[in-house]
């Protein structure tokens, strides 16, 4: 399969990476808007470079690199599509704890029917959160480790494979 051609300006690498990410999800729902979402979020975070790439965050051969990936994660049942998958759920549901990502429509369904809190069920589920602010300290320690090893995971994928996947 022949590598992609490099975009030259920001637009044109922020569009090449939605479009080969949305083709790689096949435009699933809850993907597609964790990827507006996290390109969005680094794009925007990313220091600005002129019109034409001179900026060292903008290589055009980890763009490269990083579209072959997303071209290669769109062939069903490849390892590069359960990376992109694996990377897509986490990424969700940090958007979710942190509130800024959708709930599903079932769970919102749920909780206006009374039928449940989408928390757990009574019998301790995992999911259920505790009362107080004590109880919930462990839990955030827990998380904020578990999110710092994911984002050195990411952040050690791009380096090794050359590419420039966000880390948050």
């Amino acid at each position: 399969m022949p590598s992609p051609p490099a975009p030259l300006t920001l637009p044109h690498a922020y569009h090449s990476f939605l479009k080969a990410a949305l083709l790689a999800t096949s435009f699933s729902s809850p993907a597609r808007h964790t990827i507006i979402a996290t390109l969005r979020r680094s794009f925007r975070a990313s220091p600005a470079p002129s019109e034409h790439a001179t900026s060292s965050t903008f290589d055009i051969a980890r763009i490269r690199n990083t579209l072959h990936f997303l071209e290669l994660a769109a062939v069903p049942r490849t390892l590069e599509g359960r990376v992109l998958k694996s990377l897509l759920h986490t990424w969700w549901w940090q958007d979710m704890e942190r509130g800024k990502g959708r709930r599903p429509k079932f769970e919102l369904l749920m909780q206006a029917s009374g039928e449940g809190d989408g928390e757990g069920d009574a019998e301790g589920q995992v999911g259920r959160r505790r009362k107080g602010r004590r109880a919930r300290e462990p839990d955030e320690a827990i998380r904020a480790q578990s999110e710092r090893g994911f984002e050195a995971m990411v952040a050690g994928l791009n380096e090794s494979m050359g590419l420039c996947l966000p880390v948050r």
